[in-house]
């Protein structure tokens, strides 16, 4: 559209067509004394009909109506009635001024009906109290309504629509009267009547980022409802104006909609070039203000054209959208960029736009000549969910910005869907405030914790600053060890965040985070509940202060944060009493950062060394174990050969290795996460040792029968043979004893069955034989394993996976010698056989100190 003429305006100016042919405009004059302009311009031409100026100026000079009654014009602005006579160019003058707005004005003969809000209570318009003036040629009426909206004329009565809905025939005879008429129902939004004469209604209402429009005709119940290609975002102000033919415009920011709902809403975009103010159009003559000039454009009709869909696909903010595609009745026409022009048949069509990132769109148009169809895409949209508390405090506001505008709000909760981008949440609380930046490409959860009062920190003596540079000045370290899962534990890291420090966030997940979690709870004295988050605040090397959970009270962060370095350490316990305890503030510092762990792994390398490996010696040496692989080996090298008795040997070897490392890998990873698994390995392992002295006794016993036959002796046997429950027989033990027998002959059948295919020269058998014996190894050698484990379960898994693997390399030692005596050559099994034979007299001391150990062990484990 090109404009007819172009006129400049005051800054601030507003427009309005009085009739076909006239044109009003109002503008603000600033000078040393402020006043209002009104000028009469002939709407084709834009030649200036009359002039004036109200000295004093104007409240407003938004216009919302001009009515001619003769040679008198009356312009009803949003505070004032002006009139002024264009016969006697007399200067105008302000009849009415309102206290809220101006509404609405109605020609009734010779009667002027203005409707007005006049009153500021709150009160008052929240019960719609309306002002009714009726101005006639020898004075004015004036009535005060409630509950009224606006009033509608529905052709030879009018009417007032009030807020249930219900319209009330008006009189204006000799006096003021209503009647009610019947209940309409008008969509909530932003409502107006049309103009000039209120015949139809108008109702704005927004869905998310889009804009939708829907007209009633109140005398006949017509009901039409599209939605506009209108950029708009949550905030955004926008403009109605609609007429008593069906033509309405509507604005916001720089774009204007022009359409026709008697046309079946065909619209027409503008876009003038500046920031839109007001919008008219009269005659298929459309005007455009800005702050500071205003565009004329011809409506002109389009010519007739053959059966063609004109089709323009937007999105939601007027843009075109490219490589859309077009389905008309089921047959794909192709992708496109822009508008698209169709050549089809006359009659109703079904047209489907599909676009990515967009959600698809059908639209059903009955085609008659040319066309016009704007389809206005939608985006796929993410659900956002926003949280915020602020302690101690109402629930604060939530705000959804997006390119400096507010998309959504929200107080305490917001839920909202919008479309993929880079987003801005602010939280504004009663004393604290907070700004988040959000990438939205999918589902999005959101919690912030505002601080709701100011975290002070202690200032070094040569900063004489406060805030920010006090907490750099202080050289505070923060480290917390939490869960991100915990609310608790984000709430103090954002707080701690939002006073100027930076938290060091330690994750319990991680095994060894856990275990120093523990460690410093007991090193701490932090209480008994074992609560996160455990906060440690350190001034340089030196611990200050520290909190078990989230102290709410104000009072009690400022003194952790003000706290200095000394012999003790201020904590808050899980319980919240505050207590100083004596601590080596530079040993938990290494404790936490790692420098006295590194120290204590080299210092004790040398002992856990020696443990694993004599732990692994008595763990191996197991004679059972060492005759079945003994034998196995043999008859496969009798039947099969050597060869086949080596792969066998390799496969149960590897198996029993693997499987024996698996099971260690497991427990240490057991012992480390569970720091209550420690009591279960000490009692473990004291029972174990008690079973191993208790072998070592009775064959000591055996053999000293004929020297020593004490009977305190046999007392103390049959009380560690009670006492361990070796002597239970099936009776007392009942179905239990019944179960684990069955168990017991099932696994050795399924034992007897793997070693059988073994023999015969089976690798795939061996190998499950070996880890077979494994497992059924497990109960008679898991005391030296637990205690190897609880062992290595707070080293790194890096070292810890070191000394597995020397711990099991160890423990199939002897299975590897006696593979290789086999595969060498029996007189090697002979020698083998004879050390065996010669070291048997010695087994039962080795029981009966392998026992005492790990009683040793197990006690030292429950109590440590």
């Amino acid at each position: 559209l090109e404009p007819l003429w172009t006129r400049q305006l005051a800054f601030f100016s507003s427009v309005r067509l009085v009739d076909d042919s006239l044109l009003v405009a109002v503008e603000q004059l600033y000078g040393s004394v402020p006043s209002s302009r009104v000028t009469l311009l002939d709407a084709k031409t834009g030649r200036e009909k009359y002039v004036g100026v109200i000295r004093g100026g104007v409240r407003s000079p938004e216009i919302v109506k001009a009515v001619l009654l003769g040679d008198t014009l009356y312009v009803l602005t949003k505070r004032e009635l002006v009139v002024l006579s264009i016969a006697t160019a007399q200067e105008p003058r302000v009849v009415l001024a309102f206290a809220n707005a101006g509404l609405q004005m109605l020609r009734s003969g010779e009667k002027l009906i203005v409707l007005s809000i006049d009153t500021n209570c709150h009160i008052c318009l929240m019960n719609n109290e309306r002002a009714l003036v009726v101005l006639e040629p020898d004075g004015m009426r004036k009535s005060t309504l409630y509950h009224v909206l606006l009033m509608v004329n529905l052709g030879e009565k009018a009417a007032l629509l009030s807020d249930n809905g219900t319209l009330l025939q008006l009189s204006v005879g000799n006096e003021i009267s209503f009647s009610p008429l019947y209940a309409l129902s008008v969509p909530a939004g932003r409502l107006t009547a049309s103009e000039p004469n209120y015949r139809l209604l108008y109702s704005l209402t927004t869905e998310e980022l889009s804009v939708r429009l829907t007209v009633v005709d109140a005398a006949k119940g017509r009901v039409i409802s599209s939605v506009l290609p209108l950029p708009y975002e949550k905030g955004d102000e926008l403009g109605l104006r609609g007429f008593d033919d069906g033509s309405f415009v509507v604005w916001s920011r720089d774009t204007v909609v022009v359409g026709n709902a008697a046309e079946e809403v065909k619209l027409r975009v503008v876009k003038p070039g500046f920031a839109v103010t007001s919008v008219d159009v009269r005659d298929r003559v459309l005007t455009v203000a800005g702050t500071s000039e205003v565009m004329v454009y011809d409506l002109k009709a389009e010519p007739t054209l053959p059966p063609q869909i004109a089709l323009n696909v937007l999105d939601e903010q007027g843009a075109p959208v490219s490589n859309y595609t077009v389905i008309l009745d089921g047959q794909p026409l192709g992708v496109f960029t822009g508008s698209l022009l169709i050549n089809t048949s006359s009659g109703p069509h079904r047209l489907q736009v599909l676009a990515p990132g967009f959600q698809p769109a059908v639209l059903d148009a009955n085609v008659s000549g040319r066309t016009n169809l704007l389809v206005v895409l939608k985006r796929v949209r993410f659900k956002v969910s926003v949280q915020a508390e602020e302690f101690d405090a109402p629930q604060p506001e939530i705000l959804l910005v997006r390119n400096s505008s507010v998309v959504a709000r929200g107080v305490g909760a917001l839920v909202v869907q919008v479309p993929p981008g880079s987003y801005e949440v602010r939280v504004v609380g009663r004393r604290a405030n907070a700004t988040r930046t959000l990438d939205v490409r999918a589902d999005l959860e959101v919690f912030i914790y505002l601080v709701p009062y100011p975290v002070e920190v202690a200032q070094n003596e040569s900063s004489g600053k406060g805030g920010e540079n006090a907490v750099q000045a202080s050289n505070l370290t923060v480290v917390i060890y939490g869960s991100e899962t915990c609310p608790s534990c984000r709430e103090v890291k954002e707080r701690l965040e939002q006073a100027g420090l930076q938290p060091i966030f330690r994750e319990i997940s991680n095994r060894s985070n856990l275990e120093t979690y523990y460690q410093l709870y007991e090193t701490l004295k932090a209480g008994s509940s074992y609560v996160i988050p455990l906060t440690l605040i350190f001034q340089g090397k030196c611990l200050v202060a520290a909190a078990a959970g989230d102290p709410r009270d104000p009072a009690a962060w400022r003194n952790l944060l003000s706290a200095q370095c000394g012999d003790s350490a201020m904590v808050i316990r899980d319980d919240g009493s505050m207590v100083r305890v004596p601590v080596n503030a530079s040993e938990v510092f290494d404790m936490v950062f790692g420098g006295r762990r590194e120290k204590g792994l080299q210092a004790a390398g040398g002992v856990i060394l020696g443990a694993v490996l004599a732990l692994a010696a008595a763990d191996s040496i197991n004679p059972c174990t060492f005759m079945v692989f003994a034998a196995l080996l043999l008859s496969v090298a009798g039947i099969s050969g050597r060869g086949a008795a080596a792969k066998v040997a390799v496969a149960f070897v590897a198996a029993v290795f693997i499987s024996y490392f698996l099971l260690g890998l497991g427990l240490v990873n057991f012992v480390g996460y569970f720091s209550w698994a420690r009591y279960l390995v000490g009692a473990a392992a004291v029972l174990a040792g008690g079973y191993e002295a208790f072998k070592g006794m009775r064959a000591t016993h055996t053999t000293l029968s004929g020297v020593a036959r004490a009977t305190s002796f046999n007392r103390v046997a049959r009380f560690v043979r009670r006492a361990l429950s070796l002597e239970l027989s099936a009776s007392r033990l009942g179905v239990v004893y019944v179960s684990l027998q069955r168990a017991r002959s099932r696994i050795n059948a399924v034992g007897q069955s793997f070693l059988e295919r073994a023999r015969k020269g089976s690798v795939v058998a061996g190998a499950a034989a070996g880890v077979l014996v494994s497992f059924t190894l497990l109960p008679c050698s898991s005391g030296p394993y637990l205690v190897a484990s609880y062992m290595l379960s707070g080293l790194p898994l890096s070292v810890a996976l070191a000394y597995l693997l020397l711990y099991n390399t160890v423990f199939v030692l002897p299975l590897i010698l006696i593979a290789f005596a086999v595969v060498v050559g029996q007189r090697f099994v002979a020698e083998i056989d004879i050390a065996v034979v010669r070291l048997s007299p010695y087994r039962r001391y080795i029981d009966l100190l392998i026992g005492l150990v790990l009683i040793a062990a197990g006690i030292y484990i429950l109590l440590h």
